[in-house]
């Protein structure tokens, strides 16, 4: 069995000129994204819950498997759960933010 002296490089591949040879070699890349919504805020203000998250009725009847939850904007450019702003507008059809009446414009899914 022969030791190696441990101040002696064991890379003897490791080119001595400036060749145009790599120094660096990626051998795998894992990138990270993050998203958002273009929001006036990034809260419910009905049940003040992430809009990124299930609103509070959904919470309660998730089962701890994927639950479907939507976000539904206004014409007024106001974002709610689409469970809350229902629930709202079964009593009074405004908008909670503006009092301006609520109309429908754009639903998208929240899957949580």
């Amino acid at each position: 069995m022969s030791q190696t002296d441990p101040n002696q490089s064991t890379h003897t591949n490791i080119p001595s000129s400036n060749d145009d040879i790599p120094r660096v070699q990626l051998k795998l890349l894992s990138p990270v994204a993050t998203w958002s919504w273009v929001l006036n805020a990034d809260s419910c203000s009905i049940c003040r819950t992430s809009l990124t998250a299930i609103c509070m009725k959904c919470q309660t009847k998730s089962t701890g498997g994927n639950t479907k939850c939507s976000v539904s904007w206004g014409k007024c450019g106001h974002a709610f759960h689409t469970h809350c702003i229902d629930d709202w507008t079964k009593t009074r059809q405004v908008c909670p933010i503006d009092e301006l009446a609520w109309t429908h414009q754009q639903t998208a899914d929240i899957i949580a």
